[in-house]
């Protein structure tokens, strides 16, 4: 293992090519390019110290909802992230972290302590663990593109 991993972000189609300039800056061109479903783009990055992209910032700035994913290392396990805009522009970001068992069995634990449903309990939980969906991130970055802009 070691420190450095191969993390790939994915973002909407229309959004590559900003995606790709606001990264180079930091990372270089990404060392594949994979078009997903027809909406939306996957770049690889390879050698990744510690998983982080440091100018994702950059992409909430711009409005740009991102997933992004990364394989574990020496001091971290793999994991996921999602930002989406909501209809009001404002940000949601989704981690998800996938070393299993530990931390998902303490938060189911910790999920269903003192609840009176505790399957509901348990579903909310697996609800807040699977990537949200691209539905109206198109929509959703414009307003949050409009806001940027007005606010400079």
């Amino acid at each position: 293992m070691g420190d450095r991993t191969t993390v790939t972000l994915t973002v909407l189609k229309e959004h590559q090519q900003e995606a790709i300039d606001l990264i180079d800056s930091e990372r270089g061109q990404p060392s594949d390019i994979d078009a997903q479903d027809g909406e939306t783009v996957s770049l690889t990055y390879e050698e990744v110290n510690y998983a982080t992209i440091e100018n994702l910032h950059l992409l909430v700035r711009a409005g740009i909802p991102y997933s992004i994913e990364w394989g574990s290392g020496g001091s971290y396990s793999e994991g996921e992230e999602h930002l989406r805009f909501n209809a009001d522009g404002t940000t949601e970001l989704i981690g998800i972290d996938k070393d299993w068992p530990a931390n998902t069995i303490c938060e189911c634990m910790n999920a269903i302590k003192d609840q009176p449903d505790p399957l509901a309990a348990l579903q909310a939980l697996l609800d807040s663990s699977q990537e949200p969906s691209w539905e109206n991130q198109r929509t959703n970055s414009n307003v949050a593109r409009t806001a940027n802009l007005i606010q400079q």
